[in-house]
């Protein structure tokens, strides 16, 4: 048994890193747009992620079964799997969209 002080730790960590990972991500996003359109082009991102984190948890969970004998959860793995096939994916398009993106003329004041 693992005491508790390590596990809220451990959670409290994950939970910090995890914004981390977003801060690349959010610098890209919010260069897409002209300045006078970067809010509403955030509001549309922002309504896209939570859609797809809804869909995302929807599908995994009709993915995942319990095994009825055993408790253990069935395809586990599989949304695993299916969670890296989509990030490497993710990898591949951004540069492809980036290159699409028109050229900003930038104010010299």
């Amino acid at each position: 048994v693992t005491p508790i002080y390590i596990t809220l730790s451990l959670t409290g960590l994950f939970f910090v890193s995890m914004g981390f990972r977003m801060i690349p991500a959010m610098a890209l996003i919010s260069g897409a747009p002209h300045p006078e359109n970067r809010g509403s082009y955030m509001g549309l991102v922002s309504s896209v992620q939570s859609l797809s984190s809804a869909i995302a948890a929807s599908l995994a969970g009709a993915i995942i079964s319990k095994d009825p004998g055993t408790n253990r959860l069935l395809n586990y793995g599989a949304v695993g799997y299916i969670a890296i096939f989509f990030t490497l994916l993710a990898i591949l398009v951004v540069p492809k969209v980036h290159a699409y993106l028109p050229e900003k003329k930038t104010n010299n004041l």
